[in-house]
């Protein structure tokens, strides 16, 4: 079985960014209850650090959580050591591991929304030409689904996971556009991420685009989540006619403009629809601007 330094009396470990694991947990931390218990303790760290790419320091972690350094790291050991996580000798830091990347696949591919989605994606790929992202619409923020690459699009990766905020991506302005009343009070509050020096953070700006995405039926994101590409993002909606999810196109800003090209409007809405009818959403709950795709 494996063991922590302070399990074995063994020395502290010497990562500058990592105190002694026996160090006493932070004031506010949980210290009776579920919200103690080691296997959800190890969940919740592993959702946090799902919410961002990129990889993440101890005490990053430890801040976000409201715990102890040392009871974080003994944790990121035992994930690291089991492959749900990654850590990088140079920089002590952690990322996803080769486990958690493969579990997350096989969710991905067992979701029945990723069936139905999938054969439409592919349609949707050979006419335009570009990679082709499905993400679904949580509480922690937009995460993708499914990623459908195309070899004519050079440095695009979604891999099935990433998250983005409501503010950071096309698919978060139109997730925005057609949330209900509910979603869109929970939604509003993850809306200040910056990914890029374009990424909208201006609450009035930001919504202006939202309000026009749900005029129009789509948004694009040019260079505000990754430098140098642009999303056109369409709704996907399910059987109770609310947001399930969205649909996009990915590729670089000179192949996706800021005003997108007619035909890759007209593709898009096309199959943003034809995966809400196939989810069950009746024609007549769609949004007008689907409706007329």
């Amino acid at each position: 079985m494996t063991t922590s330094p302070a399990d074995t009396g063994g020395a502290a470990p010497t990562d500058p960014d990592t105190p002694d694991p026996g160090s006493p947990p932070a004031p506010d931390s949980p210290e009776t209850g579920a919200s103690n218990s080691p296997t959800l303790l190890a969940l919740r760290l592993l959702e946090v650090m799902l919410r961002r790419d990129g990889d993440w320091g101890v005490s990053e972690l430890g801040a976000e959580l409201g715990l102890a350094r040392g009871r974080v790291h003994r944790h990121l050991t035992l994930l690291t050591e089991a492959g749900y996580l990654s850590r990088n000798a140079e920089t002590r830091r952690y990322g996803l591991g080769w486990r958690l990347i493969l579990m997350g696949r096989t969710i991905g591919q067992r979701s029945p929304v990723v069936t139905i989605a999938a054969p439409v994606m592919a349609t949707l790929s050979e006419q335009v030409g570009n990679t082709i992202v499905f993400s679904q619409v949580t509480d922690s923020g937009i995460v993708v689904t499914e990623t459908l690459s195309s070899s004519s699009t050079l440095g695009v990766s979604f891999p099935p996971g990433t998250n983005f905020a409501y503010n950071s991506s096309a698919q978060g302005k139109v997730a925005l556009a057609f949330a209900d009343a509910a979603q869109k009070a929970r939604w509003s509050g993850l809306t200040d991420e910056r990914r890029t020096p374009a990424t909208i953070t201006d609450p009035e700006e930001l919504w202006a685009q939202v309000a026009e995405a749900r005029y129009r039926g789509w948004a694009t994101a040019p260079n505000e989540t990754f430098d140098g590409m642009n999303a056109l993002a369409a709704p996907v909606l399910g059987h109770d006619g609310l947001i399930a999810g969205t649909l996009a196109i990915v590729a670089p800003g000179g192949v996706i403009p800021e005003q997108p090209h007619p035909e890759q409007v007209t593709a898009l809405l096309a199959a943003a629809v034809e995966i809400s009818l196939n989810l069950g959403c009746p024609r007549e709950k769609l949004p007008a601007a689907l409706r007329q795709a």
